[in-house]
């Protein structure tokens, strides 16, 4: 029992391993937008403030986005990855995995489109741009003491049979909060994606959910220390 055991975590692991390899590669790719001045193209500010126009800053955050996914994602759900035992079961899986965080990250590119042009509209506001901030940092560290989170972050870990687009809507549930996080504050800066990618790697083990109320305490007064202006 224990042989069978150890091949069958050996063979999860060999499995994850064309997951990982595209993990690993979306961070060079990262590395290399960083180091040669090419990072905008994950920036939605500059996308929206002074950039192309709105048709082509959609396309490219929507490729921007699919390298943050590769980078953050994935490392995320390789348990998930690990099941599958073909090229065809990767490509099916991947295609609506990536489909489901594409969608709500273009959610959140229009959403953001409207916050700056309420900004644009709205002097007061345009004055204190650490509100949103702050917020955001509020509203992801108050979703991790949900149920709801607790709830979606144990889904995300059960897979037995993994299905990509109930994989990807269960995931969401779980770190949409803190993709959120990553897109208001970390794309440009790879040690916040790094930091919030290793946090959401923990969260999927069995241990990690000792680290989900803990990280929502910090980022509530974190948000709280923005939102007073220290």
């Amino acid at each position: 029992m224990q042989h069978r055991l150890v091949t069958t975590r050996g063979d999860l692991v060999r499995q994850a391993l064309p997951a990982l390899a595209i993990a690993a590669g979306a961070w060079v790719v990262l590395l290399v937008l960083s180091a040669t001045g090419g990072g905008a193209v994950l920036r939605h500010d500059r996308l929206l403030v002074g950039g192309p126009p709105m048709w082509l800053a959609t396309v490219l955050f929507v490729a921007g986005w699919q390298v943050m996914l590769l980078a953050m994602m994935v490392p995320a759900s390789l348990h998930a990855f690990a099941r599958l035992r073909s090229a065809s079961e990767l490509a099916e899986f991947g295609i609506r995995y990536l489909g489901v965080w594409t969608a709500f990250g273009l959610a959140l590119f229009f959403f953001d489109a409207g916050v700056h042009s309420t900004v644009n509209h709205w002097p007061w506001l345009a004055a204190h741009p650490w509100l949103i901030l702050g917020s955001t940092f509020l509203l992801a560290g108050a979703y991790q003491l949900t149920k709801l989170k607790s709830r979606c972050l144990e889904a995300c870990r059960s897979v037995e049979h993994p299905s990509g687009l109930r994989h990807a809507i269960q995931c969401v549930g779980a770190s949409w909060g803190l993709m959120t996080l990553a897109f208001a504050t970390g794309a440009g800066s790879l040690a916040m994606m790094a930091a919030l990618t290793l946090l959401m790697v923990w969260e999927v083990t069995p241990q990690g959910s000792l680290a989900v109320k803990p990280v929502g305490y910090s980022l509530i007064a974190v948000g709280v220390i923005v939102l007073a202006g220290l």
